[in-house]
């Protein structure tokens, strides 16, 4: 055979295998898809989510698949004094249908490329079909590349529509979402994004705006538990909230997560920032709050996390739910190994300002037992420290005590009582006996400060061993007994 014609049988068994190619690996995508349904469509007590595969059609370049996700409500609470739990609620169900190309397609080459959106059934007769009429509330376009690698994007579009006639009048506009996510072949990392510029809703009883939705993060498998670690933020550049007349709002919201893992130890911390948040005439500014939780067992986090890989094997939902109610019960099976390794709660940043005037707190509580005995409150030890304006403390006890002062009245039918006045006075009475009892400090800057000890089932402030808050009439009731010639009685 010549040159030429061995060229040109190259050529068509090359052509014979791209044609070929893509049923070839639609067989392999179709096998590989029902295997990864069956793998982890099953419940379980820590993913109370079950997916099963309702259809799947091959085609030549492309295939067509539906899949039902149902998701188990929790266990039903407790119904009155004998104990015994509710009826069970029926499992969210929900079907998606997904678009599968096979290779080669219009957005480039790569394995498969899945494009999943909610089916037309799931959606008829929902609040959900109603308000986005006939556009797709929510695509999710998956390709996994050639390396195994996957990485996806979300997408709701932007819609506005008027409330349903039966919920009052009103008008809701969703502005939209946007997300993405990464997964590397290895399965050991993954990141993700979800952005949206906000949601509206406007109705008889008052109106609600969030603005600005921003939420990334990085996640990794660590290296030494196999636990999930990493950082996430969540930002909120604005929320208002109208509601029969009292008004609340915030401006520039953040929320940090970390989680790390050294030395067969897990420390997680949770950051919240904010510019400004105010509710009717108050206003708290620079927010700023970092709490650490330190110490953790990472094996015995692991452990507990395994645990609830535990398949849901139930048939009936009230043989699901005592699954579900038993491994709620887990966690508490490796608390003796979690507290063997002294865990401790930390707030190690906290902060803000209340109409200009700074507020400081901070503290440190630990758990100082043997991880033996069955646990008690005094096996906890902290101390902790609050220092706050005082128009700031004399406010929040006359909103207190104008409300008891105000049900007292009700109950007498007393009309003449001013509860407001009475209020003012006692919470004046309150402070007063709080710095005499030695309970409050009074600074120079016109805070008080307060620090807190907790060791070996004591609680002393300042020093002093607390014994309770003195009431707001101890002076008056002070000043009667020693008029009828008894002994005064501390009051807490």
């Amino acid at each position: 055979m010549n040159a030429k014609a061995l060229l040109a049988s190259g050529m068509v068994a090359a052509g014979a295998a791209l044609v070929a190619a893509p049923w070839l690996l639609g067989q392999r995508i179709e096998r590989e898809f029902r295997q990864g349904i069956e793998t982890a469509g099953g419940a379980s007590l820590g993913t109370p989510v079950r997916i099963s595969l309702l259809s799947y059609e091959r085609g030549f370049y492309s295939s067509t698949a539906r899949t039902r996700v149902d998701i188990l409500p929790e266990p039903a609470a407790p119904d009155g004094e004998d104990g015994e739990h509710g009826k069970p609620e029926e499992p969210f169900r929900l079907d998606l249908d997904h678009r599968i190309v096979h290779g080669l397609g219009t957005s480039g080459i790569h394995y498969a490329r899945v494009i999943t959106t909610l089916a037309p059934e799931s959606l008829q007769g929902s609040a959900l079909g109603r308000f986005f009429g006939d556009a797709q509330p929510l695509t999710i376009t998956t390709t996994v590349g050639l390396t195994g690698a996957t990485q996806g994007q979300l997408h709701s579009p932007a819609a506005r529509n008027r409330l349903a006639a039966d919920t009052g009048e009103g008008e809701i506009i969703w502005q939209g979402l946007q997300g993405s996510f990464l997964l590397p072949a290895d399965g050991q990392s993954s990141e993700f994004s979800l952005d949206s510029a906000g949601l509206q809703a406007e109705g008889a009883m008052g109106s609600a705006r969030f603005d600005g939705l921003a939420v990334r993060g990085r996640m990794y498998k660590g290296a030494e538990s196999g636990l999930w670690l990493g950082d996430t933020s969540t930002e909120l550049a604005r929320a208002e909230l109208q509601m029969m007349g009292s008004g609340f709002a915030m401006d520039g919201l953040r929320i940090l997560g970390e989680a790390r893992e050294a030395n067969g130890l897990v420390s997680s911390s949770v950051a919240w920032q904010s510019r400004r948040i105010g509710f009717g005439a108050d206003e708290v500014s620079d927010l700023a709050l970092r709490m650490t939780i330190s110490n953790l067992d990472a094996a015995a986090l692991k452990a507990y996390e395994d645990s609830m890989q535990q398949p849901l094997t139930g048939a009936s939902p009230e043989q699901i739910h005592q699954q579900m109610r038993a491994g709620q019960e887990m966690l508490a099976r490796q608390m003796p190994r979690l507290l063997a390794k002294k865990p401790q709660l930390t707030i190690e940043q906290s902060g803000f300002k209340f109409n200009g005037a700074a507020v400081n707190l901070g503290g440190k509580l630990r758990y100082a037992g043997n991880g033996k005995d069955p646990f008690s409150p005094a096996d906890l030890a902290g101390e902790a420290h609050v220092a706050l304006p005082a128009p700031m403390l004399a406010g929040i006890l006359r909103k207190r005590l104008e409300t008891q002062a105000q049900a007292q009245a009700l109950l007498s039918e007393d009309e003449s009582v001013d509860a407001s006045a009475l209020a003012e006075e006692a919470s004046r009475q309150m402070i007063d006996g709080l710095v005499q009892q030695g309970l409050l400090m009074a600074e120079a800057d016109g805070r008080y400060r307060s620090d807190f000890k907790l060791e070996q089932g004591a609680f002393t402030i300042n020093g002093l061993p607390f014994q309770g808050l003195p009431s707001a009439g101890a002076e008056a009731e002070a000043d009667d007994q020693a008029g009828d010639g008894s002994e005064p009685e501390a009051a807490y």
